[in-house]
């Protein structure tokens, strides 16, 4: 799951600091093309905390090779991904965090040019929150996420079809 947040008044997209926020939980099958997404990014500006919450497998030796030790929360007892995210801002908060923008991230490989094209619609639609398409990892034609939504009640409602394919339809911007 993707979603860039942004925190202050911008000033050329070239200038934004990111700090990356990537929980992983048992993330050895997909985290190495998570860090390959982190890394292939366009925009320079990018830091990365990542939470290994409370894996069993080579997670948190995956983050801490890529990262740097000081840079993964390590969590003893694996919790929900909003605690695990929390763990994450507390630490930031802690150093004192100074970056415009933070990208929550889970599971989603970015292909180069996201966070720059996420922050130039932070600073050109003037909004607080963006996210990006989110398609099928074994299948890249078939759309996972396009953002969601309540409705009047507070139920998540999801706009796409199972199985819809990428045709170019959800692209562009939404309330």
């Amino acid at each position: 799951e993707m979603r860039l947040i942004g925190s202050r008044a911008f000033m050329s997209t070239d200038d934004q600091s990111v700090l990356v926020l990537l929980v992983a939980s048992n993330a050895e099958s997909w985290l190495p093309s998570v860090i390959e997404g982190v890394r292939n990014q366009t925009h320079d500006e990018i830091e990365v905390l990542a939470v290994d919450n409370a894996s069993t497998d080579r997670s948190r030796a995956l983050l801490e090779k890529a990262f740097g030790a000081s840079n993964v929360v390590s969590l003893d007892r694996r919790v929900g991904y909003g605690r695990a995210l929390a763990a994450a801002l507390k630490v930031a908060s802690e150093r004192g965090t100074t970056h415009e923008a933070f990208l929550l991230l889970h599971d989603a490989a970015m292909e180069p040019g996201a966070v720059e094209a996420m922050l130039a619609a932070l600073a050109r639609e003037r909004v607080g929150i963006v996210g990006a398409k989110l398609v099928e990892w074994d299948e890249p034609e078939t759309l996972q996420e396009v953002g969601l939504t309540t409705d009047r009640f507070g139920r998540l409602f999801n706009p796409l079809e199972r199985g819809e394919l990428d045709q170019g339809q959800h692209a562009g911007l939404k309330e």
